[in-house]
């Protein structure tokens, strides 16, 4: 979850980059959206494709994304990406700031996930340069503060 935080500010800086570089997909996924939605994913495309998520209209309403954003979690975006294609078709003028957390949180480490100790040295140097590190843009807490005295009354020291 903490890396929730720091993803999305990477995404949100990237995304004022005029290029976000991408990940092409193995196999490109087809999503199917209803008809209003796929009208306002079309006309989203060129922003779609900025952000990293080459997408293409594929017939009717189906959309085929070939790429997602590159970095740390991109495989996991792959199986979120249906989701995704409903954000990012919201009717809504902030629709693009939900899209953007939507792939911070779904592109984040998983809790129970070992990490090596490079990339754990990573992550605390990633989350160090985030203004709020404490909570998740969806105000959930990622940081907790143990003092000595708890630690030692917890655990007899």
């Amino acid at each position: 979850m903490s890396t929730w935080r720091s993803k999305h500010v990477g995404v949100r800086v990237d995304a004022e980059d005029e290029w976000t570089d991408s990940h092409l997909l193995l196999e490109p996924v087809v999503v199917e959206l209803k008809r209003a939605q796929a009208e306002l994913l079309e006309q989203r495309l060129p922003v779609l494709r900025d952000l990293g998520l080459e997408c293409e209209r594929f017939g009717g309403r189906s959309f085929l994304i070939r790429s997602v954003p590159s970095g740390v979690g991109q495989e996991q975006l792959a199986g979120h990406l249906p989701e995704l294609a409903e954000i990012a078709s919201e009717d809504s003028a902030d629709w693009e700031d939900h899209l953007l957390i939507g792939l911070a949180c779904r592109s984040a480490l998983r809790r129970g996930r070992v990490l090596g100790i490079d990339e754990q040295r990573t992550l605390l140097t990633a989350l160090s340069a985030v203004s709020a590190p404490a909570v998740c843009p969806h105000g959930s807490p990622i940081l907790l503060h143990y003092s000595r005295t708890f630690l030692i009354d917890k655990f007899d020291w």
